[in-house]
């Protein structure tokens, strides 16, 4: 939870999206190895990737990146034939191992912003499911939002889920563990 209020509360939008990657590897660990459904091992060599898209499709949210609320986000996606759980890995972890930073990441403009407002998004979703909650939110991707703009969380009505939940992901070794999330 500290992980989480910092990625709100302080530092420039780079700190606020490596904020923010731990809470998500900690929901993800909590609840495939925790929850007895993937081994400690199995864990350590599945991509972060595959992780977040299970926890989010399993709670009934897509894994597409919204064209209106994130522009840039989503062009940057859909030019890579990317989702939002890869895009938001991908690009934490060129903040954590540059290669070329300016392509992946500054120079595409508003791009970590988005990564940071998904990734919040993400965060928050996931929070609420860990800790069941079944009323309404409001969604981090939006700007300009007003008060009463709510929806309730996904998981509340299976039925109109929109994505149809992943399967647990699969272990897969790594060419360079440190490059895993």
């Amino acid at each position: 939870m500290q992980m989480a209020t910092e990625s709100v509360a302080t530092g420039f939008v780079g700190q606020r999206i490596l904020s923010v990657a731990p809470v998500l590897e900690n929901l993800a660990r909590t609840k495939l190895v925790l929850g007895n459904l993937m081994t400690r091992e199995d864990f350590k060599s599945c991509l972060a990737e595959d992780e977040l898209r299970y926890l989010l499709t399993s709670a009934g949210e897509p894994t597409s990146i919204d064209p209106i609320a994130l522009p840039a986000l989503a062009k940057y996606a859909t030019d890579r034939q990317i989702d939002g759980p890869t895009a938001v890995t991908r690009i934490r972890n060129r903040l954590v191992h540059p290669k070329i930073l300016a392509e992946y990441l500054y120079a595409h403009e508003g791009l970590a912003a988005e990564v940071w407002r998904l990734s919040l998004h993400y965060a928050t979703l996931m929070i609420l499911r860990r800790i069941g909650y079944r009323g309404s939110y409001q969604r981090q991707v939006r700007l300009g939002r007003w008060a009463g703009d709510t929806q309730p969380v996904p998981w509340v009505d299976p039925a109109s889920a929109p994505t149809t939940p992943a399967s647990l992901p699969h272990a897969r070794r790594q060419r360079s563990p440190r490059h895993r999330r």
